[in-house]
């Protein structure tokens, strides 16, 4: 906690000290309540050779589990933000936010710059920290992250551009479970290079390499390098993308070497009005060098046909999804699914927004039988069987005045499994006021 308060009094004291640069400094404070509710339902039907009994002993017992847990989460957080004038050849931007309840303390700062190099370049850098103090969390109760990061941007032909970036992080937690997850130091270099502009179409290229290190040699350490390319069309009727991936631990037990390939699509097929149909799929072939029941070659298809139909001052969205994924190794693990998905989104006053989503489908597991799934290090279990998936999202930042805003944030997901009768519910919410000052 003590490294908390350092970072959000350095970052008080710098933010007016920059005021000689011009510019202005805005903040927001403000009080929120989140709530976290998990409710989980499993019955099963025990025989006596389940048991380990005789099977002509007639045995059957109903084995029933049920938990539930509420969390209520009142705090407050604290938002400042400075920027230089736009006039000055050398900008500057300075953003802060301290949050805290009685369970959890977190503080980040993170500065950006970008200085004139050359005819149509720019230098761009940035320096950020971060601290956590997390007393309910399972894997690391508090971590503290530092990243410094540097771009150098050049112009290439009347419409080109190219991009060199290189990123360094470094994060420790003083949490016991699966620390592999926050002690690492990293580096990550990304070249890229991209032409269009106006009438003309979109494209980019990027290449990038990661090496991510962590202490004593301890599983979790990989290199990886990455190649991607996107081409999109000006109206936004069409676009391409594409990722290939190649990641290599340095100690097995965490993870899988693999080699995947992505690829992504959209295109409007159908306009009528101010209505339009669109089309978006996305492929990923995953080939992993070490198998398991995580972690297994497969082939997953996903594709979605929404329709977008503008209704008054909000937008609807509307259509089926469909989703297969094919088990390379011949595990049984395939499925097929199939949901129906729908949106409603609108701009409210200045900068607010509502943005309301559901989603309703049927996930099908081929072998028709399911099958546990236990993950020994993280003391959990995975259920595959044929299952109903409902979700439901909400999100709303409505201005209140000129100084005044609510801010909302509730998602719910049930998962209702058929043939182990297994019931999973997590819902999340935050409702919060701030005042701009």
């Amino acid at each position: 906690m003590g490294s908390g308060r350092w970072v959000a009094g350095f970052c008080l004291g710098l933010l007016p000290a920059t005021a000689a640069w011009g510019g202005g400094l805005e903040g927001r404070v403000g009080t929120e309540l989140e709530y976290l509710g998990q409710s989980y339902f499993s019955e099963q039907q025990l025989t006596a050779l389940d048991l380990g009994l005789p099977s002509d002993s007639g045995i059957l017992i109903a084995d029933t589990t049920r938990f539930h847990d509420d969390t209520w989460l009142p705090g407050q957080h604290l938002e400042l933000g400075w920027r230089s004038s736009p006039e000055r050849p050398v900008r500057l931007r300075v953003t802060s936010r301290t949050e805290g309840n009685r369970e959890r303390f977190s503080q980040d700062l993170d500065v950006r710059g970008e200085v004139p190099a050359g005819v149509g370049g720019r230098w761009r850098f940035g320096a950020s920290g971060a601290f956590r103090d997390d007393e309910r969390s399972l894997i690391g109760h508090g971590d503290w992250r530092t990243a410094l990061d540097g771009a150098r941007e050049v112009a290439l032909g009347p419409n080109g551009r190219g991009t060199l970036r290189l990123v360094w992080e470094h994060s420790r937690t003083r949490g016991d479970t699966t620390s592999y997850l926050y002690d690492y130091d990293l580096l990550r270099a990304r070249l890229g290079a991209g032409a269009g502009a106006g009438w003309l179409p979109v494209w980019e290229g990027t290449v990038e390499g990661t090496w991510k290190r962590v202490p004593g040699d301890r599983p979790g350490g990989y290199g990886e390098v990455r190649a991607g390319g996107s081409w999109r069309k000006p109206d936004g009727a069409a676009h391409l993308d594409l990722d290939l991936r190649f990641r290599e631990y340095a100690v097995p037990g965490v993870g899988r070497d693999v080699l995947s390939l992505e690829a992504g699509s959209g295109t409007r097929i159908l306009e009528r009005g101010a209505g339009s149909l669109s089309l978006r799929t996305r492929t990923t072939v995953s080939d992993y060098r070490g198998e398991d029941e995580l972690y297994f070659d497969a082939l997953e298809v996903e594709g979605h046909l929404p329709w977008q139909q503008p209704a008054g001052d909000w937008t609807l969205t509307a259509g089926p999804a469909g989703g297969l994924l094919v088990d390379l190794d011949r595990g049984g693990r395939d499925y097929v699914q199939g949901s129906v998905e729908g949106g409603l989104n609108r701009l409210v006053g200045a900068g607010g927004f509502v943005d309301l989503s559901a989603e309703a489908g049927y996930r099908d597991y081929r072998s028709g039988a399911a099958d546990w799934i236990e993950i020994a290090t993280l003391s959990t279990s995975v259920l595959r069987s044929d299952t109903w998936l409902f979700e439901v999202l909400g999100l709303a930042d409505i201005p209140l005045g000129s100084r005044f805003t609510l801010n909302v944030l509730a998602s719910s997901s049930w998962e209702i499994h058929v043939h182990e009768s297994e019931r999973v519910q997590v819902t999340y919410a935050s409702l919060g006021i701030g005042r701009l000052f």
